[in-house]
């Protein structure tokens, strides 16, 4: 006997893993990059010696990756090269100075200097290109802070040169300027830079009482920050913000081709997440509930989706976004995927490799500790849930036998009749309704059972003089389901439960204006086929 069964077969689902500290001091790990293979994880965990920056091998073995000598033993990776084999990060020469650094695999730290020669000298590295070779930053300068590239020229050495500051255009004219900026991230190809740049417009105060020797501060007039793009070729250009709140930009992520930016902006309602896309800002909101908050602080290598923070109702939560399904709290995702959270708090998502399948962050684990983690196969995660369509399930139901096949026109009531003695007219079965179709489709009534030498007509009621519609009679096995609209559905049979094939070219509703009475037909089951099963394959309609 022919069965049906729902055909509800995916991917694997994600892998959830906590990236362990390296033992030896606190309990403590956090992560801030992915390389690009999605192999490793690059941050800082406590160990025997200090806060150290740290490298994880999926799924999860943790490798300090040391210090300066003759420092106090603190320091981080904030980035990782595409094989994993450099990171940059930053270094702390003792109390108050600390240096941007480049580790490499089997050489270990080097400090990267700063702008300036001498005075305070201060800089911190937070991105680095696939090869390796460039890191990005922030230093002290002679003109104050700014973002910085530094491009190898030896095994340990390199320059450093200023990305400069975006020149403001303030509504009011002060005194003076304090511009400063920073570089946060940089392309696969090591050819964009992207960042902030922050600039503060002071006025000063008349002196009512020049013979006190006080001299009032100067007050602020307008401030402001405006995320940037850099390239050798072009310079330092703002990439704007979103409308009617401050001027408050950051640019924080970048895809490996530079078209796709990913940071934050500043709208009437408060901090939101924001995609660039060809220099063009697109708000991406932030979560429900809570502050108006959220930060997207990395982007997969194709630029088809972010990771960040934003704000609930229960505090700072991790984040995804896609075009397709918006915005989301990544653990909502995750565990409606059926990946157990239990105990966990997500409240960051920091990187992404370059091909979007593993993803990692920070958040609290279950026995309350600052831990790292990571996912892989996170692919999954940006594709779009298809629900099973209402009552699918519950409708499916199969007949075999000999039945009247018909073209049902949209918009029409059919009612198949059976008679004996040609004289007298019955119904058979119940009448079928195409109100709902949007379009016509070929649809099959079985005949009464029993009554397969009966006569049969089809119109659009009980009276036999108004049969108006050409049947055809067959001879096999009818599948019964009810579509909905805008749905893909896909029927496929199988003799052995192994090997599956298409029944008919898939069912598009997405014309449809509500539920339909539909009918797969299958004239081939017959005598070698008794344990047929069939089973749908369900999609999202692509008409409009």
């Amino acid at each position: 006997m022919a069965s049906p069964c729902l055909h509800a077969a995916g991917p694997d689902l994600p892998e959830f893993v906590e990236l362990p500290d390296l033992g030896g001091g606190e309990v403590l790990s956090r992560a801030w990059g992915v390389s690009a293979d999605g192999l490793m994880v690059c941050g800082q965990s406590d160990s025997a010696s200090g806060t150290e920056a740290a490298r994880w091998t999926l799924p999860g073995t943790g490798l300090g990756l040391g210090d300066l000598p003759n420092s106090p033993f603190q320091s981080n990776a904030a980035d990782i090269s595409g094989d994993g084999t450099k990171a940059c990060g930053t270094v702390v020469l003792g109390v108050g100075t600390v240096r941007a650094s480049r580790w490499i695999e089997g050489t270990g730290q080097t400090q990267l200097g700063t702008l300036n020669t001498s005075g305070y000298r201060n800089s911190d590295a937070r991105g680095i290109s696939d090869d390796g070779q460039k890191v990005v930053g922030t230093s002290t300068s002679n003109n104050g802070f700014r973002g910085f590239i530094w491009t190898a020229t030896g095994a340990t050495s390199g320059t450093m040169q200023s990305v400069g500051v975006l020149t403001p255009t303030p509504t009011q004219v002060g005194d003076s300027y304090g511009i400063i900026s920073q570089a946060d991230d940089i392309s696969a190809d090591g050819q964009t830079v992207i960042g902030t740049s922050t600039f503060t417009i002071f006025q000063s105060v008349p002196d009512p009482d020049p013979t006190d020797n006080y001299v009032p501060p100067p007050v602020i007039v307008e401030q402001g920050s405006e995320a940037f793009q850099w390239t050798s070729a072009s310079g330092i250009s703002g990439l704007g913000d979103l409308p009617g709140g401050a001027l408050s930009s950051q640019a924080l992520g970048i895809s490996d081709d530079s078209q796709v930016i990913v940071g934050n902006g500043e709208s009437a309602d408060g901090l939101e997440g924001v995609v660039w896309t060809a220099g063009v800002p697109m708000s991406v909101g932030d979560l429900p509930g809570g502050d108006t908050y959220c930060k997207l602080l990395a982007v997969s290598g194709d630029g088809t989706f972010a990771v960040g923070e934003s704000s609930d109702d229960t505090g700072t939560v991790a984040v995804i976004w896609d075009a397709a399904n918006g915005l989301r709290k990544l653990s909502t995702v995750l565990e409606g995927l059926g990946v157990s959270l239990t105990g966990w708090t997500l409240t960051s998502a920091v990187g992404v490799s370059s091909n979007g399948d593993v993803v990692a962050g920070n958040g609290i684990n279950p026995s309350g500790e600052q831990a790292a983690w990571a996912i892989s196969g996170a692919s999954i995660l940006t594709e779009v849930i298809v629900p099973i369509p209402d009552d699918l399930v519950d409708s499916i139901r199969i007949t075999r036998g000999k039945a009247a096949q018909f073209t049902a026109e949209t918009g029409r009531q059919y009612q198949l009749l059976y008679s004996t003695n040609l004289g007298d007219w019955f119904p058979s079965g119940d009448p079928h309704s195409s109100a709902n179709a949007g379009s016509s489709y070929t649809h099959a009534l079985p005949f009464e059972p029993g009554l397969d030498t009966a006569f049969y007509l089809l119109g659009p009621n009980s009276n036999p003089q108004d049969a108006d519609t050409p049947i055809t009679i067959i001879n096999g096995t009818l599948l019964h389901f009810t579509s909905e609209p805008d749905y893909l559905y896909q029927c496929e049979y199988s003799d052995n439960l192994v090997d599956w094939f298409p029944m008919g070219p898939p069912l598009d509703t997405g014309l449809d204006s509500g539920p339909v009475e539909r009918v797969i037909i299958d004239n081939s089951a017959g005598p070698l086929h008794p344990a047929r099963c069939y089973r749908f394959d369900v999609g999202l309609s692509e008409l409009p």
